[in-house]
């Protein structure tokens, strides 16, 4: 199988356009499976964004990205193997899948987008990383902080 190879994004001043992520459905032990679409960003589509943490650039994993191979980062090969759903597809906006990474121009103009392309989301998934020994002490905190912001000054 080959690697997956990006087709220009054909953005235009009047015109940017984008690439969605359609995570496809699939078992735990499945091989995750994705489809890129290039869409209008100012059109009607309905599409989460994530936010997360790259990790280490080094720790990557691979995806099946419309019949071919793509790498990502293990962070986020997490992520999306927790987001997939066994039942439906997903449609997500994940920024190191859908700009290529390799040209420079896409990569600047995709990113001079970005505060546009969170705003029309349907909502942001946040994903920091797998549960770890210390989640629950760091939700507890967030917890505890969030009620001391809210309290009356």
């Amino acid at each position: 199988m080959n690697y997956y190879i990006y087709k220009p994004v054909s953005s235009s001043p009047t015109r940017p356009m984008i690439r969605l992520l359609e995570l496809l459905p699939g078992l735990p032990s499945q091989p995750i499976r994705c489809r890129l679409h290039s869409v209008p960003l100012l059109g009607k589509y309905e599409y989460e964004a994530l936010s997360y943490c790259w990790g280490d650039m080094r720790a990557t994993a691979e995806v099946i990205c419309d019949a071919a191979r793509l790498n990502i980062t293990t962070n986020l090969h997490q992520a999306l193997c927790q987001l997939r759903s066994n039942s439906f597809s997903r449609t997500l906006w994940v920024d190191a899948i859908c700009i290529s990474q390799d040209d420079h121009n896409e990569k600047n103009e995709q990113v001079a987008q970005m505060r546009k392309i969170y705003h029309l989301s349907q909502k942001v998934v946040i994903w920091l990383s797998e549960e770890d020994h210390n989640s629950q002490l760091a939700l507890s905190c967030a917890s505890h902080c969030s009620i001391v912001l809210a309290a009356p000054i």
